[in-house]
């Protein structure tokens, strides 16, 4: 019978210790995800601001002006700040117009190297995990719809994905990479019909720059026809059908 007890004695602190073998294991992978979590890109103590958010919007809406006659040179340019801010309040704006939660706090995006960094905590099960998008703004040929005319236009190719520190699989990014386009093609819209000479992302040239104009977004073109004239064109042409 004392062998028997033994056995069963070692039997339940084996079953009794496998959750707390889990919970070892659980708590050693949180630690090795937050060791290894990317950096915000711009600052651990951003908050979105109104203003700067305001001030990314006119930069599109100045850039894509109406009332002048196109074709016309313009020169859209944004920092940092300006752009996480109307990304944050864009988002959630959006996702209390939808009545849908919103998981992604502390949006943040880097302009450094020729590259966008969008950088984002996702509250998911009482955890928060960083994501991280190394997006590379380029050009490509593209027929206009209208004219048949060939210009370049503006795309964005995703090169990583990081969560937690952890790289998702190049499959995973083919599958992201229309919506993404998608959603950050949004924030140009205003622009109209435009095309794209040159792209600069990284560090503001003018040495006398502001400390929030350290890092910036340039880009130059022509605009073929504004937002209004686009919709016009677009509400003319669905009332002639």
């Amino acid at each position: 019978m004392g062998d028997s007890y033994r056995e069963c004695r070692g039997c339940c602190i084996s079953l009794a210790l496998i959750p707390l073998a889990c919970l070892v294991v659980m708590v050693g992978v949180l630690l090795y995800l937050r060791s290894n979590a990317p950096d915000p890109p711009v600052t651990d103590e951003f908050r979105a601001s109104q203003v700067e958010a305001e001030a990314f919007q006119n930069a599109v809406d100045t850039a894509g002006e109406i009332g002048i006659d196109p074709p016309r040179r313009y020169e859209l340019e944004f920092n940092e700040r300006e752009f996480s801010s109307w990304l944050t309040l864009e988002s959630n704006e959006f996702a209390e117009d939808s009545d849908s939660s919103f998981p992604f706090s502390n949006i943040q995006v880097g302009l450094r190297d020729d590259q966008m960094t969008f950088y984002a905590e996702m509250d998911r099960y009482g955890l928060d995990l960083p994501i991280e998008v190394v997006v590379e703004p380029q050009t490509r040929r593209s027929s206009d719809t209208n004219s048949g005319e060939e210009r370049q236009v503006l795309e964005f190719d995703i090169e990583e994905v990081h969560i937690s520190g952890l790289s998702v699989p190049k499959a995973i990014l083919n599958i992201v990479t229309d919506q993404v386009n998608d959603g950050l093609l949004e924030a140009f819209n205003d622009l109209g019909e435009y095309d794209v000479d040159e792209i600069y992302v990284g560090r503001n040239p003018d040495e006398d720059a502001a400390d929030d104009d350290r890092y910036i977004f340039r880009m130059t073109g022509n605009i073929y026809a504004s937002s209004v004239d686009s919709l016009d064109a677009g509400l003319d042409e669905t009332l002639d059908r």
